[in-house]
């Protein structure tokens, strides 16, 4: 895992899935910390971020199996 800058862009995560697969809960919580609560859009980031890592639970949950249950 690595990370690159561009001059046109900002820091970019990249690396392998197997590697990053487990960095969701932890960009969760440093983005909790650090983001503005008054700002709708952090807000919107923040809620998009804790729904990513539950997604990753679900199927982390459900590896096994062909189709999802019902939620």
């Amino acid at each position: 895992m690595y990370y690159t800058f561009k001059v046109t862009g900002g820091c970019k995560l990249r690396g392998k899935a197997g590697e990053v697969r487990w960095f969701g809960p932890v960009i969760v919580e440093l983005w909790g910390r650090h983001m503005h609560p008054g700002k709708e859009l952090h807000s919107l980031i923040l809620r998009c971020l804790e729904c990513s890592v539950r997604m990753e639970m679900i199927l982390e949950e459900h590896a096994n199996e062909v189709v999802l249950p019902g939620m």
